[in-house]
């Protein structure tokens, strides 16, 4: 769906704030841990740094050692915040969707035409996938790697997507009231349809795919729904 390392976004920032992990005393962000000398780190950098090691391994690959130099901490801090590396992915993934879906279903509640709503949606998803390391999504490849054997990533996942779906339904029924729209249109085909093919650009982009070769794609799956008349 979505690389986190887009500069018009907030994980335009994902390196800035890697850099910038260990912050002033008083910070209240700050989560002090005593081993040996006081620690001191801010959740979500530490969150966020762990998802990076999470994305480029994958969750079998990632070990403890990778995800505490990353983060920057020592082993009892990590237990003590997030719990095994299996909580720690937990977190991460629900940290990632989060925005994810602020990102993308923020264009579809705005303001305009439905159309251009959803215009504006499938052209975020473009830039998304198009800029930074080609990687892929984490939360796409987090559905091809782990959804398909642990029950629990699958269904925050699956979660993720029906708000999403939701999102482009609402829109698209706002365009058939509009007109722009066919009245016989099955919304909710149409919203899951749209979806995948947004997940299927995503799977793509890891292939380092033009952005000339995505916008093609994204702006024939517009015309589809709205043929220019």
């Amino acid at each position: 769906m979505i690389s986190p390392r887009s500069s018009p976004f907030y994980y335009a920032q994902f390196h800035l704030r890697q850099a910038q992990k260990w912050t002033k005393p008083n910070d209240p962000a700050i989560i002090h841990h005593m081993v040996g000398r006081p620690k001191q780190f801010v959740r979500e950098e530490a969150l966020e740094s762990a998802m990076g090691i999470f994305w480029d391994k994958g969750f079998e690959a990632a070990s403890v050692q990778d995800l505490l130099d990353e983060m920057g901490i020592n082993r009892g801090s990590m237990y003590d915040t997030f719990g095994d590396k299996r909580a720690l992915f937990l977190d991460a993934i629900q940290h990632y969707a989060q925005h994810v879906e602020t990102m993308l279903i923020n264009p579809l509640q705005g303001s305009g035409k439905p159309s251009q709503r959803i215009k504006k949606f499938l052209k975020t998803v473009i830039e998304l996938n198009a800029s930074g390391e080609r990687r892929g999504c984490f939360f796409t490849n987090t559905i091809v790697e782990e959804a398909p054997h642990d029950r629990e990533v699958a269904g925050i996942l699956r979660g993720v997507l029906d708000r999403l779906e939701n999102a482009v339904r609402i829109c698209l029924d706002e365009a058939v009231k509009a007109g722009e729209l066919n009245p016989q249109t099955n919304t909710t085909a149409t919203a899951r349809q749209m979806i995948t093919i947004v997940q299927g650009l995503a799977v793509m982009s890891r292939l380092k795919m033009s952005k000339t070769w995505m916008r093609t794609v994204i702006c024939n799956t517009y015309h589809t729904f709205f043929p220019e008349k």
